[in-house]
Parts: structure tokens; sequence; C-alpha cells
């Protein structure tokens, strides 16, 4: 087979949730993909205590793309982190239509964490 005929194997659905998570679930859920991107910076050299940080979903709930800055200046996060970010996330695909995740932005001032999270329309 040619390469530029080569897809991507379908994701395994067999592991999905069946139900929403509940509202304090869905917060634990996203405090901990901040959490995980704050241990990124940090393995990364970064400054753990000042961080900006974007995950962006697809129409699947799998993570995209993760951008994350740390003083000023941007950190290289590879696919591997983003594939892990998506098997941290897998309860995320059981949301309702409407409670599907566009991003999640993090910010972390003086080692506090706040996340804000956007969805799709």
């Amino acid at each position: 087979m040619s390469f530029w005929k080569r897809r991507e194997p379908e994701l395994d659905t067999v592991d999905d949730p069946t139900e929403p998570l509940d509202p304090k679930a869905f917060l634990a859920l996203v405090e901990a993909v901040g959490r995980s991107c704050v241990h990124e910076v940090k393995r990364l050299g970064g400054d753990a205590d000042e961080v900006l940080g974007t995950v962006w979903f697809t129409e699947k709930q799998e993570v995209s793309r993760v951008q994350l800055t740390s003083d000023g200046r941007p950190l290289p996060t590879g696919k591997a982190f983003s594939k892990d970010l998506t098997q941290q996330a897998v309860p995320f695909r059981a949301q309702p239509e409407g409670g599907r995740l566009d991003r999640i932005e993090l910010t972390v001032a003086d080692g506090t964490l706040s996340t804000e999270v956007n969805y799709r329309r």
C-alpha cells in the first residue's frame, strides 16, 4: 500500500464510556488535564508556577494540539504527550452534543491552577 493511502486506524471505542460525567467528575477531569500540562512544563524545564496553556480537542474528543508557555517562551510538546492526554480524556467522549469540548485554557499564576472550558457550537 502506498504511503499516501495509509489511514490512521480508528480509535478503539470498546472502552468508551456510555454515561456522561457528573459535574464534579467533569471538573475533576478538567483539573487533571491541567495538572498534566503543568507536569509537562516542569518536565520540559519550564517554571511550573507560571504557565499559560491551551489544549484543543477534535470532534471525537481527542486532543489535537497542545500549546504550553512558561516564562514567556513556548515549550515544545510532542505527539506522545497529546496521545497521553487523549487517553486521560477518554471520559469526555460520552458528553452530550452540547457538552462537547473545543478547548481547555489553563493558567497557573503563583502556583495556583485555573481552567476555562470552551465548548463546540
